[in-house]
This record gives C-alpha cells, structure tokens and sequence, in this order.
C-alpha cells in the first residue's frame, strides 16, 4: 500500500477529531512500514506553465 499525506503524523492528532483513534491509526500505518519525507518545493511548481492572468 501507498499513502501519501500533505501533513506530518504530529498533525493528524488535529485532524481526527479523538486522539485515540488518530494514534490507533498511525501505530497501524507505521508498522513495518518505510517513512520517506520529501522537502523542498513542489516539483509539478517547475514543470507547470506559467498561467497569464
């Protein structure tokens, strides 16, 4: 499986609205699993054309 998220897992206990729930699912999301973190701007910001007004 593939999950992608705009938000770091400190975030998500703001997003779901119980703690118990937002820490269940990430204790179950995170097992055996491998976190990749990309920083930096957005790549499709490069590539994109420029929009005239």
């Amino acid at each position: 499986m593939i999950l992608t998220s705009n938000r770091p897992f400190n975030d998500w206990l703001t997003i779901f609205p119980d703690p118990v729930i937002a820490n269940a699912i990430q204790d179950r999301l995170a097992h055996h699993s491998h976190h990749i973190l990309i920083k930096g701007e957005s790549y499709r910001k490069k590539i994109s054309p420029k929009v005239i007004p």
